[in-house]
Parts: structure tokens; C-alpha cells; sequence
């Protein structure tokens, strides 16, 4: 018997010129919602989550396959929130199958992290010849509006890419916050200083090139109450990675260079 508190598992196929979920497991609290059409190629799904949020010792496991030339844009219904869980850690661990041609776009809401909130992800992207996959991820450090800043115990996410079997990319983020006091730790100048909000888009495609990153960078000028940034990876990739005070405007940021990079891609 599984010890995972939620799973979803759902396969998608090319036909007819458009794409379709041509297989679907879930286990509550996790679903997905009926799929809707985008465009005339592209289908959408939104994952459902019928708990009030991650409660302590919860693990979610998620599983989506693409077979070649589909075409998936996957969101999800709300915040991920997590709850107090410092003893037992809240759990999440998804993986990404995409075959020749095919085109991923995931585009979650924010995680949000309550105070004592203990978190680890684990994601992995396995993409084979002529795939292209849009990956985007936004951290809020608790609710802002409560005093909750930098109050959860830890944030432990990774994120590893596979392009034809080969591991291109590797990206581990580690945060202990709970009870910082300003001007300690990452809060101090050289660190986050006064920005409390993380945001990344992750584009990966083989013919991703240098010349991606001048039109990124221009967008930059929209934003000057930002940090942001943008830069290849060590194959097949580009990142643009923002931190700033609020949601709205880190969302903002990486929908417009979401706009570009579909443009270039």
C-alpha cells in the first residue's frame, strides 16, 4: 500500500492535431478538473486540492507523461499552502515525462509557507530530442499581511533536468528562516536584503542560444523596485529569476518573459 497522503498520476497523447488525457489516476485529496482547450493545439489542466493545504507529514506524489508532439500547459487551483509541520515535514515529489516534440508548460500559483511550515520538493524533467518544457516556481515567505516573514522552519526544493538521458541541469535551494531577525542571516546586504518574494522561470529547449537573453534583459527596465536576473544554463536552458516584496509584481515580471520566450521558442 502507498504511504503517500495524495497521488495523481495522467498521460497525455497527440491526436487529431491537438492533444488529449488519454489516462488519469488520482487519490484524494489530489484530482484534476475537467481539461479545457487553450488553443486548437494546446490542452490545459488544472490540479485540484481538496484539503485546506499541506498539513504536517503529508507527501504528494505526481506523476505526468507526455507522449511525443503533445502539447500541455498544467496549473493548479490555488496557493500551495503549508501548514505548521515542523516535527513532519510536508512532502512533494513530481516527475515530468516528455517525448520527442512535445511541448510542457507548468505554470503552478505561489507556494506559501505558514509560520513553522517545514517543506521538500522534489522534481524531476526528463525531456527527450526536440521537447521544450516552460517550468515556473514563486515562493512567498508566509503571510505577509499576518507578520508571518521568514517564519516557516525550512524550504528544501530540488529541481534536476535530464535531456536525452543526460542530467543538464541541477539546482538545489535551502532555507532555514524561522524566527530571523532583520538584518541576520540571508536578510543581510550581500543576501535577500530587504526583498522577501521569489520568483524563476526555467526555459529548456535545444535551441536555446545566447541571443534569448537580450530581449529578457530589456524587460528588466519595466521592473526597476525588482532584482532580477537572467542567464543560460550549462546546456539546452535559460533562467529568469526575480525577487522583489510582492506576488503580483514577480508574476508580472515572468509572465512577460513567459510571452517572449513562447515568441522566440
Amino acid at each position: 500500500m502507498s504511504d503517500f497522503t495524495g497521488e495523481l498520476e495522467a498521460s497525455f497523447v497527440s491526436y487529431g492535431g491537438g492533444t488529449e488525457l488519454n489516462y488519469r489516476f488520482h487519490k484524494s485529496p489530489l484530482k484534476i478538473a475537467k481539461t479545457f482547450l487553450r488553443d486548437r493545439q494546446q490542452i490545459g489542466v488544472c490540479v485540484m486540492d481538496c484539503s485546506p493545504g499541506m498539513m504536517a507529514g503529508d507527501r504528494y506524489r505526481l506523476k505526468w507523461r507526455l507522449s511525443p508532439t503533445a502539447n500541455v500547459y498544467i496549473t493548479n487551483q490555488s496557493y500551495t499552502k503549508v501548514y505548521p509541520s515542523r516535527e513532519q515535514p510536508a512532502y512533494q515529489i513530481q516527475s515530468f515525462h516528455v517525448a520527442a516534440d512535445a511541448r510542457l508548460e507548468y505554470k503552478p500559483e505561489p507556494i506559501m509557507l505558514y509560520k513553522d511550515a517545514s517543506f521538500r520538493s522534489d522534481t524531476e524533467i526528463y525531456m527527450a530530442a526536440g521537447s521544450v518544457v516552460f517550468f515556473c516556481e514563486i515562493v512567498c515567505p508566509g503571510r505577509v499581511l499576518r507578520g508571518e516573514v521568514f517564519q516557516y522552519a525550512f524550504y528544501d526544493s530540488r529541481l534536476k533536468v535530464h535531456y536525452n538521458d543526460q542530467l543538464i541541469y541541477y539546482n538545489r535551494q535551502f532555507i532555514q528562516a524561522n524566527h530571523l531577525e532583520e538584518g541576520s542571516g540571508f536578510r543581510r546586504l550581500g543576501g535577500w536584503g530587504g526583498y522577501t518574494h521569489q520568483g524563476a522561470l526555467y526555459v529548456f529547449f535545444d535551441q536555446i542560444k545566447s541571443e534569448h537573453l537580450a530581449s529578457v534583459r530589456e524587460l528588466f527596465q519595466d521592473y526597476p523596485q525588482l532584482l532580477c536576473g537572467v542567464s543560460l544554463t550549462y546546456q539546452h536552458g535559460i533562467i529568469v529569476s526575480a525577487m522583489g516584496k510582492s506576488v503580483w509584481e514577480i508574476q508580472q515580471l515572468l509572465d512577460d518573459a513567459w510571452r517572449i520566450m513562447k515568441a522566440q521558442v
